[in-house]
């Protein structure tokens, strides 16, 4: 009898690919990124904190 944690054709393995996939995408795509130094605060925003009584 197999072990089914250990099967690489079950669905442990199936999850652990698409898992190792997902991560290689990530960190490939986490290297690539550039600050975004143009970065400021929306009208939209200070519109909602108004809503909610921030200033």
């Amino acid at each position: 009898m197999t072990d089914s944690r250990n099967d690489s054709s079950g669905e442990l393995g199936l999850l652990r690919r698409q898992f190792d996939l997902t991560w290689a995408l990530f960190e490939y795509h986490l290297e690539r990124l550039v600050p975004d130094v143009t970065w400021s605060a929306s009208v939209a925003a200070s519109q909602v904190s108004s809503v909610f009584g921030h200033r």
